[in-house]
């Protein structure tokens, strides 16, 4: 048994939900044609965790994550030209240098606390960020979506990272 909205309802912009089975559903959708999105399951709310004293700042992490070296030497790759994901984490309190390397910033201090999230050879985002609360988990994925993320004309967001463990985090 699902939660769901129809075409219809949404249509009316009176989203009613309805209780429907799997098997209600399938019969329903073989009368109607099937590029058409017949039921949508709402999104559910976040999972609360409480707000954790984390050793890395969400953004910055995120930002390291996906655009940060391996090796976790704390330096990040980023285009001269997009200064925005410099600047936010120069604003979270980090002094950023720009390297000799054409793409190349050293976020200064960062790395004993990637070397204490085990993070050098290993990205992945660490458990505690992962159960922390709602606000500072948007932190980490701003961060991660700066990186490695897009937003089209009309909104919709994707994360395009290629690392499998981020991206099934990311889903988490």
């Amino acid at each position: 048994r699902w939660f769901v909205t129809t075409r219809s309802s949404r249509h009316r912009d009176a989203a009613h939900l309805r209780v429907l089975s799997t098997g209600i559903m399938r019969e329903s959708l073989r009368k109607h044609r099937p590029d058409l999105l017949e039921y949508a399951v709402p999104l559910p709310l976040p999972l609360q965790y409480p707000i954790r004293d984390l050793p890395l700042d969400p953004y910055v992490l995120g930002a390291w994550l996906g655009d940060g070296d391996n090796r976790g030497h704390g330096t990040l790759s980023q285009h001269p030209n997009d200064q925005e994901v410099i600047e936010n984490i120069r604003a979270r309190g980090f002094e950023v240098r720009k390297h000799a390397a054409y793409c190349e910033w050293g976020i200064q201090g960062i790395i004993p606390m990637l070397r204490g999230l085990g993070l050098p050879y290993n990205k992945h985002i660490p458990d505690v960020y992962l159960h922390s609360a709602v606000e500072q988990r948007s932190e980490l994925l701003a961060g991660l979506m700066d990186s490695d993320g897009t937003i089209d004309a009309i909104g919709r967001c994707e994360y395009g990272g290629i690392n499998r463990i981020l991206v099934e985090a990311v889903r988490e």
